[in-house]
């Protein structure tokens, strides 16, 4: 005996098909628009001349201040650390701000040793 399926049977079938393939097309889509927008974050900013003072970032502008100070290494308690701490005082200076330098002295105790220093804090008033 041979079993033909009855026309509903095959509407029902249909409309499955066009169901299925209508979640495969929104779930795709989903899954393209996610990884479009996640490639828009990977984007560099674009370029902004040294010569341009507007407020936005510039990496050539932080370019030349990095030169400045990261030509020696500046450990804390250095006198290099000190001369890349007052060039930042008189960057920040330069642009309208008055920074303040506050001082702190700190401990530290492991197992084995005790540490500390003064530590010298530049902050924005």
């Amino acid at each position: 005996m041979e079993i033909i399926p009855s026309a509903n049977t095959k509407r029902q079938s249909q409309e499955n098909w066009k169901k299925h393939g209508l979640i495969f097309i929104c779930v795709t889509y989903i899954i393209f628009t996610a990884v479009f927008l996640s490639f828009l974050q990977l984007r560099s900013p674009k370029v902004i001349p040294t010569a341009d003072r507007s407020a936005e970032f510039s990496a050539e502008r932080a370019f030349t201040h990095l030169e400045k100070f990261a030509v020696a290494p500046h450990p804390l308690g250095s006198k290099e650390h000190d001369k890349v701490r007052d060039y930042l005082v008189e960057s920040l200076q330069e642009l309208g701000l008055n920074p303040e330098i506050q001082k702190a002295d700190s401990f530290y105790q492991s197992a084995s040793r005790i540490s500390g220093g003064q530590l010298k804090i530049l902050q924005q008033k």
